[in-house]
């Protein structure tokens, strides 16, 4: 099996980060993080609801990706409502709405609607990696996450999350490129705002990866040991491998390893900014141009 490696690395356990500092009048927009469960002692699910401030917002609870738009109930302030615009089967429908109970600018205790409608859902008895696979509470808590993006470098923002549109139909060779390099930016936003403001814990567990982030780089891992969730964002697992290839192959390229760096999320943020140049650049298409026999 060929593997890739900037450099041989002692892997990093990440740690997650939980919550945020209290600012006195924070808006409504922004990452919102699920806490558990009021009526639940189970752990907090791995979902989020980004709430952008010109209306749109992306909701990921597991395996289930959403966009659209949302606005404050007209007769309502406290409730917010949700217009989804995904594509194809919506298993809690094209509208839910949030009703906000308690809001100390930190957290948000909420009555969130979808809940009720997901249970509700006709799955039919399909499994389907693009379905809601995580109870949600009806009654929980939102926190703001403790790393806020700006828009134009939001990697929770739809045009930076991209690559989580399960594909329904096999794609070109351009389009797994695109899906590709789509998530090489979402990743680079993520640490490069994680490390501009210097937060206390990396962060990246809402973004399974095909890459293993170390102490001393950034290395491949091996198909079977990428995340079930990533994978099958793909049509199959041979347009999965296809992405994977264009991943490897850009190890190939020329890539300079910082010398210094204070934080682990400066060293991941500068190589992948190398890693896009060279993606935006590279004709993954052409013959020869990736090698999917070497994702093992």
């Amino acid at each position: 099996m060929k593997k890739y490696l900037l450099l041989l690395l002692p892997v990093v356990v990440v740690a997650l980060s939980c919550g945020g500092n209290k600012q006195k009048g924070t808006p409504l927009p922004g990452l919102w993080e699920f806490n558990q469960g009021i009526l639940s002692e189970d752990p907090a699910p791995n979902c989020f609801l980004n709430l952008e401030a010109d209306g749109r917002y992306t909701l990921f609870v597991p395996d289930y990706f959403d966009y659209g738009q949302w606005h404050k109930d007209e007769t309502d302030t406290n409730r917010l409502r949700f217009v989804s615009a995904r594509k194809g089967r919506k298993y809690y429908g094209q509208e839910f709405s949030l009703l906000i109970k308690v809001y100390d600018d930190a957290a948000l205790s909420v009555d969130f609607g979808l809940a009720g409608q997901i249970e509700q859902a006709d799955l039919n008895g399909v499994f389907d990696y693009d379905l809601v696979t995580t109870r949600v509470n009806r009654q929980t808590v939102l926190k703001r996450a403790a790393v806020q993006y700006p828009a134009e470098l939001d990697p929770y923002s739809l045009r930076l999350n991209l690559w989580r549109i399960v594909a329904r139909e096999p794609e070109s060779c351009r389009e797994i490129s695109y899906r590709t390099i789509n998530y090489l930016k979402h990743m680079y936003a993520l640490f490069h705002q994680q490390y501009r403001v210097k937060a206390e814990m990396y962060n990246f567990r809402y973004s399974p990866s095909p890459l293993l982030f170390g102490r001393n780089g950034i290395a491949t891992i091996a198909f079977a040991g990428i995340p079930s969730y990533w994978k099958h964002t793909f049509y199959d697992e041979g347009q999965a491998k296809q992405s994977c290839a264009m991943m490897y192959a850009l190890f190939d390229e020329p890539l300079t390893i910082p010398r210094e760096y204070q934080r682990y999320d400066e060293l991941w943020s500068k190589l992948l900014g190398q890693m896009l140049q060279h993606a935006l650049k590279k004709d993954f298409c052409s013959p020869g141009a990736i090698d999917t026999a070497s994702v093992q």
